[in-house]
């Protein structure tokens, strides 16, 4: 399904036509894009996903110390999180079954 914004993505770069076709999303190099076509001269081209804002200021105003766990009965690596009501984590050990928590802590970005 085809959807027309107005206003595209800042204007084709062949003609600068504001009035573009969203066609889809695409990947490259790591980076999401979005494929427009323009409505006056045809060309397909992609331009940046732009995150909405909310999430932005999210990303740069929260973050999570987040240490390697082991085990405190047998150093083991394998304790996965079965409950979580945070900040508390609750754990189990894969090896000897031993349960414990830990606390998320946290940081200004």
């Amino acid at each position: 399904m085809l959807r027309r914004l107005e206003g595209g993505p800042g204007g084709c770069p062949n003609c600068g036509c504001e009035a573009a076709v969203r066609r889809g999303r695409v990947v490259r190099f790591g980076q999401k894009r979005q494929r427009w076509e323009c409505d006056s001269c045809g060309r397909i081209y992609t331009a940046p996903v732009e995150e909405p804002e909310v999430i932005r200021i999210a990303k740069e105003c929260y973050a999570v110390d987040y240490p390697i766990l082991r085990c405190p009965q047998c150093e083991s690596r394998r304790v996965p999180a079965y409950s979580t009501d945070r900040p508390i984590r609750y754990h189990r050990c894969a090896e000897c079954g031993y349960r414990f928590k830990s606390i998320e802590k946290e940081v200004p970005a």
